[in-house]
């Protein structure tokens, strides 16, 4: 037989220590969307090597670069002339951090 359950007030449905959760990779992308070269932004808690995808729809790995992470803000330029109009998901891999942004190409 099923249970019953009653609904008589408001549940939360959260577990946790209530510790804010601080993310080790920021990323943003601009501009977005893209003719030709992006700028990701990336904020990083610790100097670390990254590893940027570019990757399609589809999780094809289109283009690769690596880049030495300083801690802090650091501005990636990022060539995308050769891949065709279309969205495509930036991948940013760094130790045992990672982050992913969408960005379209016109």
């Amino acid at each position: 037989s099923w249970g019953v359950w009653y609904g008589n007030g408001t549940r939360s449905l959260e577990v946790g220590a209530n510790e804010p959760i601080l993310s080790p990779l920021s990323v943003s992308v601009s501009p977005n969307p893209v003719q030709d070269v992006t700028q990701i932004s990336l904020t990083a808690l610790s100097a670390a090597d990254a590893q940027v995808s570019i990757c399609n729809l589809l999780g094809q790995i289109l283009l690769t670069r690596t880049f030495n992470l300083l801690e802090g803000t650091n501005l990636l330029d990022f060539d995308m002339n050769a891949l065709p109009g279309g969205s495509y998901v930036v991948k940013i891999a760094a130790g045992a951090s990672s982050a992913a942004v969408k960005v379209v190409k016109n």
